[in-house]
């Protein structure tokens, strides 16, 4: 995620989603390649060569033509943005899908604090979490990273945008 709006009244945070692209390019190379083998299969003469090509490309096909359809029907999000809004003195985490805008706003006054956590996959290599910990106690993950510096970043630009926030008084409404 990086900044795309940085303007003392907003701060906008978007980014692609780390699952969208991989999901639709692998369902799409499994589609070809099942296509490719189903051509193979067609063209060929003899029935019992034919078999083995034939078999593998529906199977291949079919799979990828589910895996390419599962970020199109909009299971995953294709960009993720979080705006910190200090006009409504609000915080909002987008994720805009082919199909929907899914959207979670938070009041300023409701996030205690926004934290970087350190994780590691069963592999063993490391992820860091944008997480928001509210006055609840609950923590809301926004955003997994692969290096630290980035997911520091953000976190250092959402701390300041609402310490910023919070410092002036709040707006009156309009009559």
């Amino acid at each position: 995620m990086r900044p795309v709006e940085n303007t003392s009244d907003r701060l906008v945070l978007a980014g692609p989603s780390p699952l969208f692209r991989p999901f639709l390019a692998g369902g799409l190379g499994l589609l070809a390649a099942g296509l490719g083998f189903l051509v193979v299969a067609a063209t060929a003469v003899a029935e019992w060569p034919a078999a083995t090509p034939a078999g593998l490309g529906v199977f291949l096909t079919t799979f990828g033509l589910f895996v390419a359809i599962v970020p199109l029907i909009g299971r995953f999000p294709y960009r993720r943005e979080i705006v910190v809004d200090c006009a409504t003195r609000q915080v909002s985490w987008r994720d805009r899908t082919l199909v929907r805008l899914r959207q979670d706003a938070y009041p300023f006054r409701s996030i205690a604090a926004v934290r970087v956590d350190e994780a590691r996959h069963p592999d063993g290599d490391p992820y860091y979490t944008l997480a928001f910990e509210l006055d609840s106690g609950q923590v809301l993950t926004l955003e997994r990273f692969t290096d630290r510096r980035p997911a520091a970043e953000a976190a250092r630009l959402i701390r300041d945008r609402l310490d910023t926030a919070r410092d002036e008084p709040a707006p009156t409404p309009a009559p």
